[in-house]
């Protein structure tokens, strides 16, 4: 016999009917001596399950037969498991037993394959590296996870997973708040913008230009007085004089002629310094309290 195929395993997705799958590649022993492994593979977690030969599977000339037909969520993974014994002897005089030694070259041969296939499937440096680095893991602590060390020459123990859920935690809410600052900000740029436009428009406003204000022929000294009449405020002149003279209001003043109708009501007092001269058809009619001076 011979080794002519590299090939050390064999993979195959159940459809929950098939249950014979053919052995592509030359192994050693026979039914339940036979130097195989069988994993099935829950496919959507990659959860493995090392089978029983004999239980859950028999092997059956260059077939895995199944007890049982896979279903369609797992996969069988079929792999060459050589054990690794010298068992060939070579009797001293006897005639070269050429298919014995054969026999132990290919083992020998399936051996080195299956060990090429593990060192393949393992982490290792480039073949460029020349620096010094330790692969040695470091002791196991619960839920933590091994980093590289300061001085990138071996590996030390990282941050908890709890410590890299909470950090990512954080930083998700730190994204949102910074979004948010950025709305607000253009938020806040906005309504600025609105002021400053309101500001504008106000300052082109002059108070005519209200619906209830009507301004004509503005002098000096006159105020915005409402007359109930129009329903408008009026530009209108301060009578009498004003109503007070010199710094702070020292003097208190009053016109000296009454040119309406005035009524006082009753518990009102009201005052007046004369002289003072009620204009014909015009009445004051005292209800309350009036003192002239």
């Amino acid at each position: 016999m011979t080794i002519s195929s590299t090939t050390t395993s064999a993979s195959y997705t159940g459809n929950g009917a098939t249950t014979t799958f053919p052995i592509p590649f030359t192994f050693f022993g026979t039914g339940t001596g036979a130097g195989l492994r069988v994993i099935q593979v829950v496919i959507a977690t990659d959860a493995e399950t090392l089978l029983v030969n004999g239980t859950d599977y028999n092997v059956v000339g260059s077939d895995v037969v199944a007890a049982a037909a896979p279903a369609a969520t797992l996969k069988w993974v079929i792999r060459r498991d050589t054990t690794q014994l010298q068992e060939t002897d070579y009797v001293e005089n006897d005639a070269f037993p050429a298919e014995s030694h054969e026999n132990a070259l290919d083992r020998l041969t399936a051996i080195t394959q299956e060990q090429q296939n593990e060192l393949d499937r393992a982490a290792q440096l480039t073949e460029g590296f020349t620096g010094t680095f330790d692969p040695a893991l470091p002791t196991p602590v619960a839920n933590a996870s091994f980093v590289y060390s300061a001085d990138g020459q071996s590996f030390t123990t990282g941050p908890l997973a709890s410590d890299i859920s909470n950090a990512q935690t954080n930083a998700t809410a730190a994204a949102a708040s910074a979004t948010a600052a950025a709305a607000s900000e253009t938020n806040a740029a906005a309504s600025q913008a609105a002021a400053a436009a309101s500001a504008a428009a106000l300052a082109s406003v002059d108070v005519d230009d209200l619906a209830d204000v009507v301004v004509t022929a503005v002098s000096d000294g006159q105020i915005l007085a409402y007359d109930n009449a129009s329903t408008n405020w009026v530009n209108t002149d301060i009578t009498g004089g004003g109503p007070s003279l010199g710094t702070d209001s020292i003097l208190r003043t009053n016109a000296n002629t009454i040119g309406e109708n005035i009524t006082i009501p009753s518990g009102t007092n009201a005052s007046t310094v004369g002289p003072v001269t009620i204009n014909a058809g015009f009445t004051v009619t005292v209800n309350g309290t009036w003192v002239v001076l």
